[in-house]
């Protein structure tokens, strides 16, 4: 069992699904190599933490942008390799859900 104190400190977070969905041979990601699991399906997410008492928000991640192939020429042959699928921008999905983006107190890239 895991103690976690009692804290006034408490915040919202929300899962947000990038719509990025990568597919990848597994060798390039896991060695060694597991049979029968030759691909690798890689969605990704992106985290929105609320700060219920100040009212701050931080986003975690932003997903990939969707003109992937303008990221920088020494990573676009990498990511050219895999399957990419975008259907949408981080900042796209946080409008449509109803975030002011000037809102954010930051954002932290991983």
């Amino acid at each position: 069992m895991v103690y976690i104190p009692k804290s006034t400190f408490m915040v919202d977070v929300q899962l947000i699904n990038t719509t990025t969905d990568i597919t990848v041979k597994s060798s390039d990601l896991l060695q060694p190599e597991l049979k029968g699991q030759d691909t690798l399906y890689l969605p990704t997410f992106a985290f929105l933490i609320r700060h219920r008492a100040s009212g701050r928000s931080v986003l975690f991640d932003c997903g990939s942008r969707k003109d992937w192939k303008n990221l920088p020429p020494a990573i676009v042959p990498s990511v050219s390799t895999s399957g990419v699928h975008i259907e949408k921008s981080v900042d796209e999905i946080l409008i449509e859900g109803g975030q002011n983006l000037n809102e954010l107190s930051s954002i932290i890239w991983r």
